[in-house]
């Protein structure tokens, strides 16, 4: 089944893994919500794309029955 795995990034000070508390703090922070509302708007619009654009589809789906055998 295809999926997607998506990821952005929530900026943060230089050096600052996830699982460090000020990471925690960029996450609920305007630029983190920021970045989630574009990359939430970017794929609503590629599910748009292949929901109104049967050619895209089939494309998409090609390309993924392709490459889950490499």
């Amino acid at each position: 089944m295809p999926s997607f795995h998506g990821g952005f990034t929530i900026p943060t000070e230089d050096n600052i893994s996830p699982h460090h508390p000020k990471f925690a703090e960029a996450a609920g922070g305007d630029e983190a919500h920021k970045a989630a509302i574009q990359c939430g708007k970017g794929l609503a619009m590629l599910a748009i794309q292949v929901l109104k654009d049967s050619s895209f589809a089939r494309s998409v789906k090609e390309e993924f029955s392709a490459t889950k055998d490499e």
